[in-house]
């Protein structure tokens, strides 16, 4: 009742328990105030065949038996009843009996009585090619009805339209055989419903695809059968749909540039889109984004990103299966979101048709330009599996390596690029299960790089599964990390190479990450890590052998641990904290990570922590984000001001399926109230160098041969501070013992001589403080 009064049994009223299945019950009332159900019955064929039943309102059965509406030996489903001007109801359904693959619409007519008015096999609404789904009906004022459903006859999936028919009550019908069409717009057209009102006007709705995210549609139809809305319909509502996937986040100041996989347009294809984050957390772009290509018709996947700031130019590169196997495309764009290597799909990397796969990409100042160093998998030599090949691009997106590439290595098995650093290459490969960390340095014609092997240097040879290799330059040279499986579960090991491929760690590497427990496998994977004057770590941690914790370590540039023995407890709770990142600016650190503490999804967390490895915040973390459900994820960048952006996948938006959208916060890096006692770090500050690149060999026309070098020293620290420049190999070039707050370097080195073109670190240093290092670029 409308009180909520049961007027059957609490339990409810059993209206069919035979054996088998019974499945997808709809229900329609009568002109008499009774109930028709209709369902898919498996009782006699696990196919399934379409049965009803009528039931007055004191759930009485109204016919003696169910009423077998149709059995056969091939597929019945998806039944919809409604309800007959002149007493019973119409029944349609999906049906399988001329093509076990595909479905046509069949309907039938049922009297008061339950008895079958139209022909006993159903009467047959279409039997075009494809599929004819989703049936919907409605009944007319003068016995007949009028149904609806999505038509594949053309093109087939995803390219199916919405069609009627209106069926009298003796079986005739109104429109041309197997339907008139209502819509046949681009792409997918699915689910229609349909209405009528007092006047037998038709109101049909349906989800559209024609814009490449899901519409809602209508089309009005009078009671002579004339479309009083435009072609195709008109749209009610239109929102964006699918996922962000994939995404990459970098750093440029006070904003942010961010990159992801998107699904909106996926009838037809993920597309890559980027967007400009501004500091007060506007967007530099157009809402929701934009594309870095025009649509090309095939998917873009797996993409990497690298920006270098102050070059404007940002280098993508992903895969796409333009012409049969995988293959390595590539865009420049700027900061407004131009095109700058393609003027509408990108460029491909490689005419080679074989499968080329995990694309990498990293940027290198070279001669005063910006080069873009690309690598691959690539499968042209499939009898010997995949190679490493690779490709050079300039800022103005000309390949300098052939239209082909260039192999970089191909040992005989499946090479699978994991990294690209500069002009270092970087992957795992060797006979399965047995899998090694290789790298190899090239010069800038991609040959191979002098004291470097042809197939590459054996980073790590240790027994077990190598792989996940990631890379970042550090004064001595190249820092490697990756996940290692030589003692069972997987542990984090690093080995430095410098330019010379020379290694500075122990043969096979070291153990950065390789906690135990007596009792059970503790795998430690998922790191995070970034280089300031020493490296800091964080990762996900199985050590307890109940849930995943958060950990974090600080080595020095001999991989000796500074902290506490395996790592610094970041997070350790009942429940799992996964998915760890890392960022710094200025003194601090802050650690975020997932937290699977909430029973209804995960939620994003924080922990700030000082150089000494001293949490700031609350020792459970500090909640970023707990929307309903789960925030997934998380990717941070500082900005210049001492605070950092923080992205995270996010489906608080999803309704029956999870949809992954992206959402951003900005967190200060402000420890505020604590139970810790702080002592004030000394700030040294020091400032970039200008002008940045500097030419010694030429003067005039706005250009300086040399480059000044500031820095701030607080008051009251009366040491003798030296600003010292090295090179790219860690030795030391320069010295100069400031007499004022600036020194001036001209290029030459402590014999006097013009050092080369290249990369150059120089630091503030004295007995008790040294300021972190900054990079400059000499060229000529």
């Amino acid at each position: 009742t409308s009180d909520g009064t049961f007027l059957w049994d609490e339990e409810g009223e059993l209206i069919c328990n035979a054996p088998g299945t019974q499945e997808k019950v709809k229900i329609t009332p009568d002109i008499d105030g009774n109930f028709i159900f209709t369902w898919r019955d498996k009782r006699d064929d696990y196919n399934g065949d379409i049965y009803a039943q009528k039931i007055d309102v004191d759930g009485e059965f109204l016919w003696t038996s169910e009423v077998v509406v149709y059995a056969d030996t091939c597929i019945q489903q998806n039944p919809r009843v409604t309800k007959s001007s002149d007493g019973g109801a119409f029944i349609a359904w999906e049906d399988g009996r001329f093509d076990y693959t595909f479905k046509e619409i069949f309907a039938q007519k049922l009297d008061t009585n339950g008895n079958l008015v139209w022909e006993a096999d159903g009467k047959p609404i279409c039997v075009e090619p494809n599929n004819q789904l989703n049936p919907r009906l409605v009944g007319d004022s003068n016995g007949g009805t009028v149904i609806s459903w999505d038509d594949g006859r053309v093109q087939g999936h995803p390219h199916e339209d919405i069609y009627i028919q209106h069926v009298n009550n003796d079986g005739s019908i109104n429109y041309p055989e197997n339907g008139e069409l209502i819509c046949d717009a681009f792409s997918e057209q699915f689910s229609p419903l349909i209405k009528k009102n007092s006047n037998d006007y038709l109101f049909l709705n349906w989800g559209d695809n024609r814009t490449g995210s899901t519409g809602m549609y209508i089309q009005i139809i009078n009671n002579t059968g004339t479309e009083l809305l435009a072609e195709n319909g008109e749209i009610i509502y239109y929102g964006l749909c699918g996922d962000a996937l994939d995404y990459k986040l970098l750093p440029n100041g006070d904003s942010a540039v961010l990159f992801w996989i998107d699904t909106r347009n996926s009838s037809i294809a993920n597309q890559i889109y980027m967007q400009i984050l501004n500091n007060d957390g506007t967007f530099g772009l157009d809402v929701d984004g934009q594309t870095i290509t025009t649509m090309t018709g095939y998917s873009q996947e797996n993409i990497d990103v690298v920006y270098e700031q102050g070059s404007n130019i940002i280098g993508l590169v992903w895969e796409e299966i333009r012409i049969g196997d995988k293959q390595i495309f590539a865009q420049g764009v700027d900061l407004d979101g131009n095109f700058i290597w393609s003027d509408d799909i990108g460029i491909g990397v490689c005419d080679e048709t074989d499968s080329q796969e995990s694309p990498r990409i990293s940027v290198k100042y070279e001669d005063g330009n910006y080069m873009f160093y690309v690598g691959w998998s690539d499968n042209r030599d499939w009898m010997t599996g995949y190679g490493i090949y690779g490709q050079k691009i300039t800022s103005d997106g000309e390949l300098l390596w052939g239209s082909s590439g260039i192999m970089i290595v191909d040992n005989g098995g499946d090479d699978i690029l994991n990294d690209v650093v500069e002009n270092f290459y970087i992957w795992h490969g060797g006979d399965w299960p047995v899998q090694d960390i290789f790298v190899k340095l090239v010069n800038d014609d991609g040959s191979t790089a002098p004291g470097w092997p042809d197939e590459g240097l054996l980073l790590c040879g240790a027994e077990g599964f190598q792989e996940k290799a990631k890379g970042l330059i550090v004064p001595e040279g190249l820092l490697v990390v990756w996940e290692d499986r030589r003692n069972g579960p997987s542990d984090l090991y690093g080995q430095i190479v410098d330019y010379d491929a020379n290694f500075l760690w122990e043969t096979d590497g070291i153990p950065l990450a390789s906690a135990y427990c007596d009792t059970v496998n503790t795998d430690q994977k998922t790191a995070d890590f970034l280089y300031d004057e020493d490296l800091f770590m964080v990762w996900e941690d199985f050590r307890s052998g109940v849930d995943e914790d958060i950990f974090m370590q600080k080595y020095d540039s001999d991989g000796v641990e500074l902290w506490s023995e395996n790592g610094n407890e970041i997070i350790i709770k009942d429940s799992a904290q996964t998915s760890p990142c890392l960022v710094k600016n200025g003194e601090y650190f802050i650690v975020f990570w997932q937290d699977h503490l909430s029973a209804s999804g995960t939620d994003l967390y924080a922990q700030l922590l000082n150089s000494d490895g001293v949490q700031m915040w609350n020792a459970e973390g500090e909640v970023i984000c707990d929307a309903i459900k789960c925030q997934n994820k998380p990717a941070s960048v500082p900005t210049g001001d001492d605070m950092a952006f923080v992205i995270w996948q996010d489906t608080r938006s999803s309704g029956k399926t999870d949809i992954y959208n992206i959402y951003a916060q900005k967190v200060e890096m402000d420890f505020g109230e604590t139970d810790y006692n702080i002592i004030p770090s000394v700030k040294i500050k020091l400032k970039q160098n200008f002008p940045n690149p500097f030419n010694p060999a030429v003067a005039g026309a706005g250009r300086s041969p040399t480059t000044t070098i500031s820095f701030d020293i607080p008051n009251g620290i009366q040491e003798e501070f030296k600003l010292k420049i090295y090179n790219i190999k860690g030795q030391l070039v320069k010295s100069f013992i400031p007499e004022t707050n600036f020194v001036v370097w001209d290029g030459k080195n402590l014999n006097g001589k013009s050092v080369s073109t290249g990369l150059y670190f120089y630091r503030l240093e004295s007995k008790n403080y040294e300021s972190k290092a900054k990079k400059m670029i000499l060229l000529k």
